[in-house]
C-alpha cells in the first residue's frame, strides 16, 4: 500500500476520451507544460500520468516526447548537478531492465518519458522524468474529487487491482 502525499507528489489521470487523434496532441502539450514549468520541483508537477484503458498508452508518449523536445529551446531545464544526472540515468537504467518502454532526449538527459505496465510506483528523479501508466477503467466507486481541467483531470483517487489499493492525494 502506498499512500503519497505532499510536495512533489502530483499526478495526471487521463480518461480513455481523451487518448483520441484529434485530443491527444492537445493533452500531451497541457500534460508537459505542467511537467516543464517548474522541472518538477513544484507540488503540482506530475511524475506520473495515469492513462485510463486497457491499450498501452504509446501514442499519449509519443506526444509527450515530441511537446518535451519542442521545450528544449523554448523553456529550457534548469542546471542540474551531476548526482541529479545520475540518479536520471540510474532510473533510465532500471525501467529498461524492468521492460519498461523509454522515450528520451538524445544523448542526454533533458527529459524522459517512460510507459510502464507494472503495478509499481517510483518516485522519479524529477527534472523533466514523467512515468506514464495505464490503469484499468474509471467508475464512480473508484474515484472521487475529480476536477476536470480540459481535457486532464487532477484527482484524489483510489483504484483497486488484485485486492491492492494504491492511494494519492493531491493537494
Amino acid at each position: 500500500k502506498l499512500i503519497g502525499y505532499g510536495h512533489r507528489a502530483s499526478v495526471v489521470f487521463v480518461g480513455r476520451e481523451c487518448l483520441t487523434d484529434d485530443k491527444v496532441s492537445e493533452v500531451a502539450a497541457a500534460a508537459a507544460y505542467d511537467v516543464v514549468l517548474y522541472d518538477q520541483q513544484g507540488c503540482l508537477s506530475p511524475q506520473w500520468i495515469f492513462v485510463e484503458g486497457a491499450m498501452p498508452p504509446d501514442n499519449l508518449c509519443e506526444a509527450l516526447s515530441q511537446v518535451f523536445g519542442r521545450f528544449d529551446s523554448t523553456l529550457p531545464r534548469g542546471a542540474l548537478t551531476i548526482g541529479e544526472h545520475v540518479a536520471i540515468r540510474q532510473a533510465r537504467g532500471a525501467y529498461a531492465v524492468r521492460g519498461s518502454r523509454l522515450w528520451m532526449s538524445a544523448g542526454t538527459t533533458e527529459w524522459t518519458v517512460v510507459c510502464d505496465d507494472s503495478e509499481h510506483i517510483t518516485p522519479s528523479p524529477l527534472n523533466r522524468f514523467v512515468v506514464v501508466k495505464p490503469i484499468g477503467s474509471r467508475s464512480e466507486e473508484h474515484t472521487s474529487e475529480l476536477q476536470s481541467h480540459s481535457f486532464i483531470s487532477y484527482a484524489v483517487f483510489c483504484l483497486k487491482k488484485k485486492n491492492k489499493y494504491l492511494s494519492i492525494s493531491l493537494f
